[in-house]
């Protein structure tokens, strides 16, 4: 497999060679960053330089040398559109690719500011869909980044990205969840990490920061959610507040934060199989528990042929990803 480097500013290639060692996150719901042992010397990489390398698209976080080689620790390239920006977001007139590209555009690519404008970042739509969800706003300021995951949880809209004569293309596009059956007794599977969480949240009461509107939603035991106080066949769980950008939006958020309910539990599994992020799983366990999930991370290493599935997610987890406004699933 063989790494190429681009300066953070010109895009220009700096360096190419030949990845010794690696364990990357192709995509993932976290902030994770990958690992890679390539030759080269101090002046190959620095921070901040984009990092590419069989599949993987990053941003270097660290560049450390050792003897003719050099140890490089990427986050994901998302985090190229983590900049907070204090503008307030307009509203959607379009479709949501569309608003995502020209935000990217008008903070990005066409920026006056030449020290962080990106103009070899072309930005292409395509798909169109309708929706109007806003970016979420903290103390006057939000981030294309987690937008992004904001966009991808509601609406299942993804990115992806490549190198086309020297520019740097990200699409932005609508894909539909695709639904798989995975047995992990079988031996297709490898199953690395088991772990589950019993936490369940039965009420949530929203406030809308458009119109000040706070309302409370009950998830009863058939799986249905209401609007109007009962006390009987209610979910056993915790009361939480959430805001959300407008009131139209609340309903979208309910039902996300109630589902995961459901995926309080993280697998990782190895397998051959190719499974598209996001997309949904019914897992039978080897002690014959049978789970709804998601991908949650994709990832892959040098010391295992398989590529690498995280399903679910652990309440501890989502909620310090929440905490460092990471839009997530």
């Amino acid at each position: 497999m063989i790494a190429y480097i681009r300066d953070r500013h010109t895009f220009r290639l700096k360096h190419h060679a030949a990845a010794l060692s690696y364990d990357m996150t192709l995509q993932s719901i976290y902030d994770e960053v990958s690992d890679f042992t390539i030759k080269g010397d101090e002046s190959s990489a620095q921070a901040g330089d984009f990092f590419f390398a069989g599949g993987f698209y990053g941003i270097v976080k660290e560049a450390d040398r050792e003897r003719e080689t050099l140890n490089i620790t990427c986050n994901d390239i998302g985090t190229l559109f983590s900049r907070d920006i204090p503008d307030s977001p307009q509203t959607v007139s379009g479709s949501i690719e569309g608003y995502i590209k020209s935000a990217i555009e008008k903070y990005y690519v066409n920026l006056s500011d030449a020290v962080y404008a990106t103009p070899y970042l072309k930005v292409t739509a395509q798909t169109s869909t309708v929706g109007n969800a806003l970016p979420d706003v903290e103390d006057g300021m939000w981030n294309i980044k987690s937008y992004l995951s904001k966009v991808r949880r509601l609406y299942n809209i993804h990115t992806s990205y490549s190198v086309v004569n020297g520019k740097l293309v990200m699409r932005i596009f609508h894909r539909d969840r695709q639904n798989h059956k995975v047995f992990l007794n079988l031996s297709d599977f490898e199953v690395l990490e088991e772990s589950f969480a019993h936490d369940a949240i039965g009420k949530i009461t929203t406030i809308a920061e458009d119109t000040g509107e706070k309302k409370d939603w009950y998830l009863l035991t058939d799986g249905t959610i209401t609007n109007t106080y009962t006390s009987e066949n209610r979910v056993d769980g915790t009361w939480e507040t959430v805001k959300v950008g407008e009131a139209a939006d609340a309903a979208d958020e309910v039902r996300s934060k109630f589902r995961e309910n459901s995926d309080s539990h993280l697998i990782e599994f190895a397998c051959n199989r190719e499974y598209g992020f996001y997309d949904d799983l019914t897992i039978r366990t080897k002690n014959g528990r049978t789970l709804t999930s998601y991908i949650s991370a994709v990832r892959k290493n040098n010391t295992q042929s398989k590529t690498i599935y995280k399903s679910g997610e652990l309440r501890i987890m989502l909620d310090e990803k929440l905490n460092i406004r990471f839009g997530g699933k």
